[in-house]
């Protein structure tokens, strides 16, 4: 032993002190209290051993046993998805006899069906132990996520492919069926790629059908190349495609089929279902609303391809057909479009304006009626929202109960769940008028003037002539902060209104700025300030974080002026350059959160910048930009807005 050197004495030293160790509390144990040998168990677990019809979303749980415990906090787990994400965690309660395990945020929910498993201190382990050192023997309890049925397909009851259908153990009344259409994304001949397809989608879908309280299905339909049934086009109701006839009256029966189940387990669901869907589903729910009216209680309808069915045989004159109007829909169907029906269905139907997956634009070919859409709804290229007002203006015309939204910045995603929530259950027990359209939009009017003998006017423009806009005209001080004054404004399609400050305020003297918070993006406008000899003008903008003020007045002065839009404190560089594109001079400017600050050039600069041609300027915030110059003599005075680096051409409308 004396002999070893280094780091095997000590080894060596630490294999002994463990052997002495091990041995001392071998000889002590004897001597400890009776409750020191007794071996903890476990008393209780939530979920219970063998428990059914867990929720899929359920996020922890929890063990507690007959000693308080010491050491290691932990299981081992099967189907327990989550288990070492981040956000997963394991805790002891404060009397150390209760261990909660919590799973990480993603996935949302566990599969429907699936049997989790929890062992404690599995065979060659003894991590869990009382105080006194015991360990707990090895203990494995179960529970199974609440169940997932797929029926199988029905020929005889009118279906030719399977359906899934899940019942969360809470229904809440009165019981609605939430049908979700299943869309693969691709066509493919393989029917199990469709139906793995399905099943994921249920999977991930079944934590918002449990916290809506709604039974919920899913059908599984085959998606070739063509006709695109996972959308109900035109060529899907012609087909004559073995077991693909008439899709929507299989869906039909499969909903029939699926009430008949429900009620076997003592659950009543209403005749008429929540409908839900996005892309080419929502455009599934978009025609089979069309089709089948009566059916349908409520249905959220997201990013539908090119755009939703119109209610319309005819638009400006020219016949509609079927799958972008309804003029044909009765020689295809042998049913007659049902308008009294129609109308009393709440349609929520939204789309993103950055959202460029629609399908004309990557695929002409795959819809003959691109032209005739781009004619009487507009072109814009890939993105729909372009065309939405006038969409919105088809369905107004014939009393649609509709709310179309755009969400500025969401791109080819689903709406927050809270927004579809709220749709679905406000017509639970009936239909309800539809909500007015969130205010997401704002249009900022930059500059008022309104002492000193300057009159300022605004104006208003809805752009769009075929929906109006609703929103709240704000007014602040150039310190910001809240709003001084505010009105509640609305615009008739193509509608205009003009504004005089010194009359419409009660305070013009004290606004330095406006906000237009609305509900569309087709809005414009202007400010326009003056006095005798003096007159300029400034449109209405959204604001930006980097730009240019082409021009600095030789013979007169030029003042700069930034508004911070955001709710914190902006600093944005400003950079004086002569024709030659050479910077001449740099100043960093602070701008508080909601504050407006104005400045003459020669002020704003501690160099001379008498060379200089034009500023431009970069944020780390939003903000609202503009010069205004005045020549020497008095005799002119103009106003022009920050312009953007880049300009994005969007596609020529036809």
């Amino acid at each position: 032993m004396l002999a070893l050197q280094g780091k095997d004495t000590h080894i060596m030293l630490r294999i002994s002190y463990s052997r002495i160790f091990s041995l001392v509390a071998f000889v002590i144990i004897p001597t400890l209290p009776a409750q020191g040998q007794t071996k903890p168990t476990v008393v209780s677990t939530n979920p219970a051993n063998g428990a059914t019809g867990v929720p899929a979303s359920i996020r922890s749980f929890s063990v507690t046993f007959s000693k308080p415990m010491a050491g290691s906090c932990g299981a081992s787990t099967s189907g327990w998805l989550g288990a070492g994400a981040p956000g997963s965690s394991c805790q002891w309660s404060a009397d150390q006899k209760t261990m909660t395990v919590t799973r990480g945020p993603d996935p949302l929910l566990l599969t429907s069906g699936s049997t989790v498993t929890v062992t404690l201190n599995p065979p060659g382990y003894a991590n869990l132990m009382d105080t006194e050192g015991n360990p707990l023997d090895t203990y494995t309890f179960s529970f199974t996520i609440e169940g997932l049925d797929k029926v199988p397909a029905n020929p005889q009851k009118g279906f030719s492919w399977p359906y899934y259908l899940v019942t969360p153990q809470t229904i809440k009344q009165p019981a609605v069926l939430l049908v979700e259409p299943n869309n693969s994304g691709y066509p493919n001949d393989d029917f199990n790629f469709h139906d793995a397809a399905a099943k994921r989608q249920v999977t991930y879908k079944t934590t918002y059908a449990q916290d809506l309280g709604c039974p919920y299905l899913v059908p599984v339909f085959p998606r070739p190349n063509t006709p695109y049934t996972h959308a109900l086009d035109r060529g899907t109701l012609l087909t004559k495609l073995p077991g693909l006839e008439r899709i929507d009256l299989q869906l039909l029966k499969m909903i029939d089929d699926a009430r008949e189940r429900l009620a076997a387990k003592g659950i009543s669901v209403d005749s008429k279902v929540f409908l839900w869907g996005f892309s080419a589903s929502g455009q599934f729910v978009s025609r089979f609303v069309m089709i089948h009216p009566d059916r349908v209680k409520a249905a959220s309808i997201g990013s539908p391809g090119y755009g939703p069915i119109v209610p319309v045989a005819q638009w400006k004159g020219k016949a509609v057909p079927y799958h972008t109007g309804i003029a044909d829909l009765q020689s295809l169907t042998g049913k007659a479009f049902d308008l009294e029906a129609f109308r009393k269905v709440p349609l929520q139907i939204y789309i993103g304006d950055m959202d460029t997956n629609i399908v004309p634009w990557y695929d002409a070919g795959i819809d003959a009626d691109v032209a005739l859409i781009e004619d009487l709804f507009g072109g814009g290229g890939p993105e729909m929202f372009w065309r939405f007002a006038k969409y919105e203006a088809a369905y107004l015309s014939v009393g649609s109960s509709c709310q179309f939204v755009v969400f500025p910045g969401l791109m080819h995603n689903w709406a927050d769940w809270p927004y579809t929530k709220e749709f679905f259950e406000r017509n639970r027990v009936a239909a309800q008028p539809p909500l007015a359209k969130p205010n997401q939009f704002t249009l900022y009017f930059p500059h008022v003037a309104g002492g000193g003998g300057w009159e300022t006017e605004i104006a208003l423009l809805n752009s769009s002539e075929a929906a109006p806009v609703s929103g709240t005209l704000q007014a602040f001080s150039a310190d910001g902060g809240q709003p001084l004054e505010s009105f509640a404004v609305t615009l008739p399609p193509g509608g205009r209104k003009e504004i005089v400050a010194t009359t419409f305020f009660t305070q013009p003297q004290s606004v330095a700025y406006l906000a237009f918070k609305c509900d569309s993006a087709f809005m414009s406008g202007y400010t326009r300030f003056s006095q005798p000899g003096y007159r300029a003008t400034l449109p209405a903008t959204t604001g930006g974080r980097d730009g240019w003020f082409p021009k600095m007045e030789q013979d007169g002065w030029t003042g700069v002026a930034f508004v911070n839009t955001e709710t914190e404190a902006a600093s944005v560089t400003l950079r004086a350059v002569d024709d030659n594109g050479t910077e001449l001079a740099s100043e960093t400017l602070s701008v508080p959160a909601g504050k407006k600050i104005v400045g003459m050039v020669y002020q704003i600069f501690k160099t001379d910048i008498s060379k200089a041609k034009y500023f431009k300027f970069r944020a780390d915030r939003k903000l609202l930009g503009f010069t205004v110059s005045a020549s020497a003599d008095g005799q002119m005075l103009d106003g022009i807005p920050a312009l953007p680096e880049y300009f994005r051409y969007m596609w020529r409308q036809k």
